[in-house]
């Protein structure tokens, strides 16, 4: 039976390709599937990447803000190191110059004393030599008036 055997062998190739398209589409299944994990696997490296640079950049935002603010606070400590030492410069400054107006005064009194007591000892070098005319007079008189009463 010839056409037995052609349907029976009819009937074994549409068995195997029956079989080869069901192991295809098992393959295929497989390969979706691994496709769909590393389709998976990608997204959780893409997450986690994602997390990594958001995190690598929220450090480089935060460290450069540290670096901002301990700049700032340094050159804030500057300028109040360099206002302070200005503050101490001008008030030496003001302290030479009340010291030196105070000696300038000292000297203006001391010049005034010297002044007044150098008319003083004038005005006495005066009085004694005054004095000493008015005792040299008196002498003289003395002297001239015994001669006179002598001769008499």
């Amino acid at each position: 039976c010839l056409i037995c055997w052609a349907a029976s062998v009819a009937l074994q190739r549409q068995g195997r390709l029956l079989k080869e398209r069901e192991t295809s589409i098992q393959e295929l299944a497989e390969l979706m599937e691994h496709g769909q994990q590393q389709l998976q696997s990608c997204d959780a490296q893409k997450e986690h990447l994602s997390c990594s640079s958001r995190a690598f950049v929220c450090r480089s935002i935060q460290r450069a803000e540290r670096q901002l603010v301990e700049a700032t606070f340094g050159h804030w400590w500057q300028l109040q190191q360099v206002q302070h030492r200005r503050q101490r410069s001008l008030d030496a400054l003001q302290l030479r110059k009340g010291w030196m107006a105070l000696r300038r005064m000292v000297q203006g009194w001391r010049l005034v004393i010297w002044e007044h007591r150098r008319k003083n000892q004038a005005m006495r070098q005066g009085l004694r030599a005054v004095a000493r005319w008015e005792e040299q007079q008196r002498s003289a008189i003395l002297l001239e008036w015994s001669r006179v009463t002598r001769q008499q």
